[in-house]
């Protein structure tokens, strides 16, 4: 902020100032979401607060992942290339502890325009830094195999490599629609109680509610491992209560590495978070009430909403980065 002060003036706060963490693009959810806490703990952002700290920032938070960061930054210095709809290109960015490979396809022909779909779902581990040499072709042949269709004839190492990813994510920060696709990591869904089916469900798993056989632990998928979804894409569906005179709803969402778990016990599967919807107005609708869950994919971290569609005040309820109830907190 004292570099920026003296170049922008001393009246310059950090409450109108966007800040941008970069991640690795192997980090899971919960790994990305507990970065935004430690901002906020660290005084960067008020979000929520209930302060008027004029020296922290009201504005959300921008997560960047790293290798989208550098393949931005590669993109703007390297027109000389000429790449044309849907050419595709390997990113390696070998930070200190991490290696992030991701596969990206141009969208269109312009050489001026930036927008890329993600062509792969990205890749990595911790083996960046002094384990480079020793591992990096093995490294990517067992990650992505069939190695030779990524084979280019040239490779790239941009100028003042060092800050790439910082540039990148700070153009990427501003040109936020240069991302048009990514692959889904994970199959995310939510818990839900549907009907018992005797053929195909557990008996522990079985509940009779008001003379109806429910089967719990169940998930409704919202987005399967390994699709292609758009920035923002977002799927929406409608949950009733089981009793007629519930007065909340609990959400969970879990993540699973299958593409198509059945259960919450599923091996693979992870809880989350948790949302509890409030549903003690319009009790006369019982079990008519619906309660509307929207999921939004394609940005760099997943994020839910609720809201009550017939009954009470319609106040919607999100899994938000910082006040989010999960086990990671």
């Amino acid at each position: 902020m004292e570099h920026l002060r003296g170049k922008y003036g001393k009246h310059l706060s950090k409450d109108v100032v966007q800040w941008g963490v970069t991640v690795p693009s192997i980090w899971d959810d919960q790994a990305k979401q507990r970065m935004k806490a430690c901002m906020h703990r660290a005084g960067l952002l008020n979000i929520g607060s209930g302060d008027d700290d004029q020296d922290s920032s009201s504005l959300p938070p921008i997560v960047v992942l790293e290798p989208e960061a550098a393949s931005i930054y590669c993109q703007q210095l390297c027109k000389h290339l000429n790449l044309r709809a849907d050419d595709k290109f390997l990113v390696v960015d070998i930070g200190g502890g991490t290696t992030d490979i991701l596969v990206q396809a141009k969208v269109d022909d312009s050489n001026s325009s930036l927008k890329v779909r993600e062509v792969s779902r990205s890749s990595g581990g911790l083996c960046g830094g002094t384990h480079v040499d020793r591992n990096f072709v093995s490294f990517l042949c067992s990650k992505i195999g069939c190695l030779e269709r990524f084979l280019v004839k040239e490779v790239i190492n941009p100028p003042d490599s060092g800050s790439a990813v910082c540039q990148g994510a700070v153009a990427l920060g501003i040109n936020k629609e240069s991302i048009m696709s990514r692959i889904a990591r994970k199959t995310y869904g939510i818990d839900f109680s549907p009907q018992f089916d005797a053929r195909l469900d557990p008996p522990e798993f079985m509940e009779w509610v008001d003379g109806i056989a429910w089967c719990f632990n169940r998930i409704d998928i919202f987005m399967h491992e390994g699709s292609e979804v758009e920035v923002d894409y977002c799927t929406k569906k409608t949950y009733y209560p089981l009793k007629a005179r519930q007065t909340t709803m609990e959400l969970s969402l879990y993540s699973s590495s299958q593409k198509n778990p059945r259960y919450t016990t599923d091996e693979g599967t992870v809880l989350e978070g948790t949302m509890v919807v409030e549903m003690s107005k319009n009790l006369e609708l019982e079990k008519d009430r619906k309660v509307e869950v929207s999921m939004f994919f394609g940005r760099t971290s997943i994020e839910v909403k609720a809201h009550g569609i017939n009954f009470g005040d319609h106040k919607e309820h999100c899994m938000l980065p910082v006040n989010m109830e999960s086990n990671w907190v």
